[in-house]
């Protein structure tokens, strides 16, 4: 009960601060914890499986963080964001194909 409470409180924050990326990175970490202690608690596994699947879902946490936050930036115009405009791939895909333009 103690954590499907967690879990929906987790998600409806993580529905709130849809604007703000650091919150929404904690929501996201929060749940995933969450879903980690009560998929842990319930399988009988080893330690170095658990350690394993705990690894995986972060790192899987980590990757719709970070297009998260790609995916907010684009959206806003603003001079905060264009560090991480430079940092994507169309950026940077743009910027080789005008050098391999300028070289031919």
């Amino acid at each position: 009960m103690l954590m499907k409470t967690l879990f929906m409180i987790s998600l409806m924050c993580f529905m709130w601060w849809r604007k703000n990326i650091i919150m929404i990175l904690l929501s996201m970490e929060m749940i995933l914890t969450i879903l980690f202690i009560s998929i842990s608690s319930t399988a009988y596994m080893n330690l170095s499986l658990n350690s394993m699947f705990m690894l995986i879902m972060m790192v899987v946490g980590s990757s719709i963080g970070i297009s998260l936050m790609v995916a907010i930036s684009r959206l806003q115009n603003s001079i905060n964001s264009t560090t991480i405009w430079t940092l994507t791939f169309v950026e940077n895909y743009n910027n080789n194909s005008f050098y391999s333009t300028y070289q031919k």
